[in-house]
């Protein structure tokens, strides 16, 4: 198998998530940091946006140094040989060498962006034995739909609440209270939520079935709960999973391995 390219920065949950999954799968990959701004190693740099247009990671989306096509200046195009037949000359100019995206994926040619797309991409193309999310042709349509809809509920409720909590946080340039006090209000409603299924499932996973890729999706979110200034003291449950989830061996590995990850441009 060869191996892939992980996009990342060492802030922010949503590429710790796709982490979680390559490193379960054990496919191999390495890991670029982008950094947030315009430059040649931002996000939302020309480098960057080549790989993935909404200026976002994860992704999973390779980079490559190329040459594109010399162009001519209009008074440089040709140079005829006086007096001869010989083809006219072409004076081309230098261009220094720029990005260009191409599948990252070398074992399936695909380019991936958005973490639910790039999970759903592991999950399809890797997990032929099903290990982190149910079979299709087994599964019942209830436990088919349990790993959709509480993927859903992350990705569409629990994760943004949370994010526009750190948002107002961390980085409104004017305090906004009311602002923060909606936000705290919402995530604190969705763990709420994750409480009592967790309360039904033993408490180990989200889904009873066992640790799988839905608990790959929340664990980066929720056990971002300090970074948000909460208090999850009267969530035992959430808790207790956070505990369990936070000592696999593989997330200990992609937390301490991201960070420290080398960035895609050193400058």
């Amino acid at each position: 198998m060869k191996t892939l390219t992980l996009h990342a920065h060492d802030s922010g949950p949503n590429p710790y998530k796709v982490a979680i999954v390559l490193e379960n799968l054990k496919i191999p990959y390495e890991l670029k940091l982008w950094d947030f701004g315009d430059g040649e190693n931002g996000l939302k740099g020309p480098n960057f946006l080549k790989i993935n247009e909404n200026g976002r990671v994860p992704a999973l989306g390779k980079q490559s140094l190329q040459r594109p096509t010399p162009s001519v200046p209009s008074h440089l195009h040709k140079v005829q040989h006086p007096g001869t037949d010989q083809n006219p000359t072409i004076n081309h100019c230098t261009r220094p060498a720029i990005l260009t995206p191409s599948p990252e994926d070398p074992n399936s040619s695909v380019l991936a962006w958005e973490s639910t797309a790039c999970i759903n991409h592991l999950l399809r193309t890797y997990d032929t034995s099903y290990t982190l999310h149910p079979n299709p042709s087994t599964a019942s349509p209830q436990d088919l739909v349990d790993n959709d809809k509480w993927t859903s509920f992350l990705t569409t409720t629990l994760g943004p609440m949370m994010g526009q909590l750190n948002w107002y946080v961390h980085y409104n340039a004017t305090k906004n209270e009311d602002a923060r006090a909606r936000y705290e209000a919402q995530v604190y409603r969705c763990f709420d939520v994750l409480e009592g299924q967790l309360e039904k499932s033993g408490g180990k996973s989200v889904l009873p079935d066992g640790f799988g890729a839905v608990d790959c999706h929340f664990y980066p979110w929720v056990n971002e709960w300090t970074y948000g200034k909460l208090d999850i003291g009267k969530y035992e449950k959430i808790r207790g999973w956070l505990k369990v989830v936070g000592e696999r061996p593989e997330v200990k590995k992609i937390y301490e391995e991201i960070p420290k990850a080398e960035k895609a441009f050193k400058g």
